[in-house]
């Protein structure tokens, strides 16, 4: 079924309404009865999952979980075997601690370790407190060995081996990860929707649908928008490009600008996250891209304003048509969303959709002017220190 007019974002709808409903109850009931949480990824993957992850530690509910991010100040040790013996103590009483990986290949050596580590603590204790849990497009994968002897694996798919090899698809196949992450943040920010409204599994596909098809329509509207367009216009320039959040928002940012700097590398530009340790001052002509639920949060404020100083380009996105920050803005996306505070919002991943046609568009730019970017290009401005 077409959602929208971006063939890969309709394959990403479709692939998670594909999803085994057995594996994804498995999940969804070990996600319900954990005290703790903790997830692990790498990357965008890794990003996805903290999106709907701080969405979950935020909401108002009767059985509140905890989560635990291992490189988060509030984590109990620097490994997952060391911290085990913690966590079990802290939060087996009220449930069972879960450890959650998302990883499209189910390979990366940072979650792999995490895995390995807590299996080589369950098998030496004989205890029963703990579970992992695991999203991945690579069931036979190591990482899939090890979480099926303790937890459940989802399948949800991505990219085919035939689509990776295909030279410049990335107008029909989004960039190297984009389906499965993208697709994972959404099956993920599904489950925190049904467990803050009591749903049973079956319902989560109906809530998908729906989401589906006004995400969709958002999509379309967006992306043909001028604001949109002339945003793609600046990316072409020699320009840098700085992000900027606060909480929940960071992570949206992040996943943008991992893939716009597998794209502006290649062109000799930089991406920077605003506030980082290794961030300069703005040049004039670069984008600085901020993103508030609120459009009114004080520090992302302040950095929109630093980039105008510096006769800067600003595109804000927000949930509200009047804040503070569309007004200083150039440019601007408005995704609609009423919700109060505790409640879940999909505001978070439908920015990431929203603008996950950026780098792709400006991939297509780049080629209709004659500098065709290949995969094995944007892979080598790929980070290997997930």
């Amino acid at each position: 079924m077409e959602y929208c007019n971006i063939r890969y974002i309709n394959d990403v709808f479709n692939n998670v309404l594909r999803v085994d409903e057995r594996e994804l109850s498995s999940l969804y009931e070990d996600i319900e009865q954990a005290s703790c949480i903790v997830p692990c990824g790498a990357g965008r993957s890794e990003q996805s999952l903290l999106i709907s992850m701080s969405q979950l530690a935020k909401m108002r509910m009767k059985k509140r979980k905890v989560i635990q991010y291992p490189e988060g100040p509030g984590f109990p040790a620097g490994n997952m075997y060391d911290a085990a013996s913690i966590l079990e103590e802290l939060y087996s009483n009220d449930g069972h601690v879960y450890l959650l990986i998302n990883s499209g290949s189910g390979k990366t050596k940072a979650p792999l370790v995490m895995a390995e580590e807590l299996a080589r603590y369950i098998e030496k204790t004989g205890t029963k407190n703990f579970r992992m849990g695991l999203i991945t497009s690579m069931p036979q994968s190591p990482i899939a060995k090890i979480v099926k002897k303790y937890g459940s694996v989802v399948r949800v798919e991505g990219r085919t081996k035939e689509e990776a090899e295909r030279p410049l698809g990335y107008r029909t196949t989004g960039i190297m990860g984009d389906k499965f992450e993208l697709a994972s943040g959404f099956l993920l920010s599904t489950i925190v929707e049904g467990l803050f409204k009591g749903y049973t599994v079956e319902k989560l596909y109906g809530i998908m649908r729906r989401e589906a098809r006004l995400l969709g329509r958002l999509i379309d509207r967006t992306v043909e928008s001028e604001d949109y367009r002339k945003s793609i216009d600046i990316l072409e320039r020699r320009s840098n490009v700085f992000g900027g959040g606060r909480g929940t928002s960071m992570f949206v940012v992040k996943t943008l600008l991992i893939r716009l700097g597998h794209v502006k590398g290649p062109l000799g530009d930089s991406v920077f996250v605003a506030g980082g340790i290794n961030t300069p001052r703005p040049r004039a002509g670069d984008l600085g891209i901020f993103i508030s639920y609120s459009g009114e949060t004080q520090q992302v404020l302040n950095w929109a304003e630093q980039m105008k100083e510096m006769n800067a380009y600003v595109i804000s996105i927000t949930s509200q048509e009047n804040s503070s920050l569309n007004r200083i803005s150039d440019m601007k996306i408005v995704i609609p969303e009423g919700r109060m505070p505790g409640e879940p919002r999909w505001f978070y991943i439908r920015s990431v959709f929203i603008t996950s046609p950026q780098p792709v568009l400006l991939c297509g730019r780049l080629e209709e002017r004659g500098l065709p970017l290949g995969e094995d290009i944007l892979k080598w401005y790929h980070s290997i220190m997930e």
